[in-house]
């Protein structure tokens, strides 16, 4: 650039795409671009902002604390700020590395992006527009609205580009029909999206070298952090403050979720699981070890980095493909690699339904108010402040329903910000059938506490064992007695977490007032714990005599099948499992 050519800027907003690998956003810009600035903006809506110095809530919005509309409890917990920290400051490393830089500030992304290109307008430069990438819920796209609103009002008007394909496996311009028009029968998406002769594209280019960010703004209208006081060491302690007195500067000691937040660590992670120079990668019995409770390795605990992008899904899937390619006879994959696929799959279909439906993703009778609107739902026990299914909605949380499998769950969430899969639908499917208390309360839960959060899958998730989804089955109930005698069957799960039920005899410790009160541990067993809980069903009792070890499902659920696909559009696999659904959900991988 001349001296005498003007400055012409191009405005990068990062949501829930905190990477540089596999972006849209950060591919093909035009040759006119002179100067590229990314920002990234804590929003005021779903972080608490209280502590920063000097930090002024928007008085437009009339903003109170960032609470959830059912339980008024905070939408963004200690463990889930902190990944999400992590995430922001590795994606402004790995910004540096390629010639450009993240400006990071505080408040809400409608008011601050057109308040950064108003400013550099007034300092010389033009602007060609903002791209960010497109999202699917309601919320952000109500954003994405006031953005290209008030952007429309500058002088000159500047426009927003909302560029697909960056949270899916999946991109929507390659299915095989409308977002709008898909499927309500996960077995239908499937087979549908696995008949394309190529289902998972090339992975985007990643940069080498940006064009660099502009002079910064003379003046500037939006919270950033004081120079020297700007890094992540003094912003993370700011953004907990509020909300936890804990400095979360180490993990859980029975964490199995021991990683940082960011694109590097999910790198990592990602060539470590799915490793093509290694045979045994744990790929390799992903669907025989998914369904595991302790330690690292038995799910990929890619979600945490996928719900923020700092992960590609499409990434992911053609480093499955490529460990295919290497280790499988003529690259056809295996029942293994293929579930993870299948996975990933249940991410995009929750994606899509969000797409489809919007705000019903949140309503109290969910997908069923677009789908059966005539249905009349549960009658469920609202847990709001001073409401009938509160004190059940609290004893849940905190781990103290009297049922050893549900409350270690319960206290692993809250004590690490992860569960697995397995618990998930177990700790869900207790509140929503045995308690009857409001789904909606769980899922805020879970937006609260989860690590890996991300709002189609846990919404979407979370309608699906309430019984309020695309697939309205009310009566799906999880045992969870049999749950725990299939996938805990020694005990060795509840006994981390809950150190009174240590030396309960295994036949016992998953129901310990069956236990004998003449028996030496019966005096160790938490009082919660020596009577049957009031929610005590007969299937329950029908599990207490079964033996140790009969019949669990540690090593995968042997009714699940994965069969040879008709047109091999990524591998030629295709999955049956009971009930036609392909077995458990999630996409919680």
């Amino acid at each position: 650039m001349s001296p005498t050519t003007k400055p012409n800027v191009l405005v990068l907003l990062f949501r829930n795409d905190l990477r540089i690998h596999d972006n849209p956003i950060l591919n093909h810009f035009p040759k006119s671009i002179t100067h590229v600035l990314p920002v990234y903006i804590f929003d005021e809506r779903v972080i608490s902002l209280s502590a920063l110095p000097g930090f002024k809530p928007d008085q437009d919005e009339k903003l109170e604390e960032p609470k959830s509309r059912v339980l008024g409890t905070w939408r963004c917990g200690g463990n889930r700020v902190k990944f999400l920290a992590e995430s922001v400051f590795d994606l402004k490393s790995n910004l540096r590395k390629i010639n450009s830089d993240l400006m990071i500030g505080y408040g809400l992304p409608e008011k601050a992006i057109p308040e950064v290109v108003r400013q550099l307008q007034n300092d010389g430069m033009d602007v060609s527009g903002v791209w960010v990438a497109q999202e699917v819920n309601s919320e952000e796209m109500r954003q994405e609205t006031r953005i290209q609103k008030a952007l429309g009002k500058l002088s000159p008007p500047v426009p927003i580009n909302i560029l697909e394909g960056s949270k899916t496996l999946i991109h929507p311009a390659d299915l095989p029909f409308k977002p709008s028009k898909t499927p309500d029968n996960f077995t239908a998406f499937r087979g549908k999206v696995e008949g394309l002769d190529e289902m998972i594209r090339p992975n985007l280019p990643t940069p080498t070298s940006l064009p660099p960010p502009p002079p910064r703004p003379k003046s500037l209208d939006v919270y950033q952090a004081p120079q020297g006081k700007s890094s992540l060491e003094h912003i993370l302690p700011l953004l907990l403050k509020p909300i936890t007195d804990s400095s979360l500067d180490s993990f859980h000691s029975f964490t199995a979720h021991p990683y940082h937040g960011g694109e590097s660590s999910g790198l990592e992670r990602m060539k470590y699981y799915c490793g093509r120079d290694h045979q045994k990668a744990p790929l390799a019995t992903y669907k025989q070890t998914r369904n595991g409770l302790i330690g690292s390795d038995f799910s990929t605990k890619f979600s945490s980095w996928l719900g923020l992008g700092c992960l590609s899904p499409r990434m992911i899937g053609n480093e499955i493909k490529a460990w295919e390619e290497v280790w499988t006879d003529r690259g056809r994959g295996t029942k293994d690699s293929y579930w993870l696929i299948f996975e990933l799959l249940w991410r995009d279909y929750f994606s899509f339904l969000s797409m489809k439906y919007g705000p019903a993703l949140f309503h109290v009778d969910g997908f069923n108010s677009v789908t059966r609107p005539q249905h009349e739902g549960p009658d469920w026990k609202y847990a709001g402040e001073d409401e009938e299914g509160r004190p059940l909605l609290d004893k849940w949380r905190d781990g103290k329903t009297g049922v050893p499998f549900i409350d270690a769950n319960m206290i692993e969430l809250k004590e690490t910000g992860f569960m697995s899969n397995r618990g998930r639908q177990n700790v869900g499917c207790y509140l929503t059938k045995d308690y009857l208390v409001d789904w909606r309360a769980g899922a805020e839960v879970f937006e609260e506490e989860l690590i890996d959060y991300d709002t189609s899958s846990n919404w979407g998730n979370w309608q699906y064992v309430a019984g309020v989804g695309t697939d309205p089955r009310e009566a799906r109930y999880f045992n969870p007695i049999k749950q725990a005698k299939d996938y805990d069957p020694q005990g060795d799960y509840v006994k981390l977490w809950i150190p009174s039920l240590k030396n309960v005899p295994t036949e016992h410790v998953h129901h310990p007032w069956t236990l004998p009160s003449s028996h030496p541990a019966f005096a160790e067993v938490a009082n919660l714990y020596k009577t049957p809980p009031k929610e005590e069903r007969g299937s329950w009792r029908s599990q207490y005599q079964r033996k140790v070890g009969e019949n669990e499902k540690t090593s995968g659920n042997k009714a699940e099948r994965v069969n040879r696909g008709p047109k091999g559009g990524r591998g030629g696999h295709s999955v049956r499992g009971t009930g036609g659904r392909g077995g458990a959900r999630k996409g919680n991988n």
